[in-house]
């Protein structure tokens, strides 16, 4: 394993590629065992998953910068991840907009769009596909997250977004407030692992799969009963 990058980490994010297409196949007929998988299980594992691994690459990319004594500025680095994520979610969402509005008059067309949809993916994310709440979302963490880079902020953070996971206030899905909301945690969490050097300190007899032993953890640890108790007393 070379210092730059850590294969068990590779792995995580194949397996939550695997996970999140496999949402995407749900055949008629499906069995009972499937269909409790995807709904009742999978479904607290993807994209918390995947916030994960984006938090636990983004400070052992920091850290690996810091240790080679390369400094990048807040703008440029705020720009490449606009260049990362931002241009790629507006051309899908103007394309998605675009077929949408050519084919729903003659098709059925899964969330209808119309014609507003153009400036309102500036804003709403979901307003073309759930799914692109990733891209906005992780931008905007992407802003935030530079100021806490230090061990003591990465707490504090983790604190803060641990007390909104927790809150009984739905957010609004205007800028991806809902999905952070929830997210969030997760990728605070793997900016911990990375910041602590969990992954390599663990006993390497584990191997590779080792990363699953540190997220099945933090599923069992904020993925319990408590959200849902908390239901009932959301505004």
């Amino acid at each position: 394993m070379c210092s730059s990058r850590i294969i068990s980490v590779d792995i995580a994010r194949a397996i939550a590629i695997i996970l999140v297409v496999s949402r995407h196949f749900i055949p008629d007929g499906m069995p009972e065992w499937y269909s409790f998988l995807q709904y009742n299980v999978l479904s607290f594992i993807r994209l918390p998953l995947f916030m994960f691994v984006s938090g636990y690459l983004y400070i052992h990319i920091e850290r690996e910068r810091e240790r080679k004594g390369k400094i990048v500025k807040y703008g440029t680095f705020v720009w490449h991840k606009f260049k990362r994520l931002m241009v790629p979610y507006f051309f899908v969402s103007a394309l998605i907009i675009t077929l949408k509005l050519l084919t729903q008059g003659e098709m059925y067309v899964e969330r209808p769009t119309s014609i507003s949809s153009f400036y309102e993916m500036f804003y709403i994310s979901t307003t073309v596909a759930y799914f692109l709440w990733f891209a906005y979302g992780l931008f905007l963490i992407f802003l935030i997250i530079p100021f806490f880079n230090t061990s003591k902020k990465l707490i504090i953070i983790t604190i803060i977004a641990l007390v909104i996971y927790f809150i009984p206030v739905n957010f609004p899905d205007i800028f991806s407030l809902a999905a952070i909301k929830s997210k969030f945690i997760f990728f605070c969490l793997g900016c911990i692992v990375a910041n602590h050097n969990v992954l390599r300190n663990l006993p390497t007899k584990i191997g590779s799969w080792q990363w699953l032993f540190v997220f099945i953890f933090l599923c069992v640890s904020l993925l319990c009963k408590l959200p849902q108790k908390l239901d009932s007393l959301k505004v």
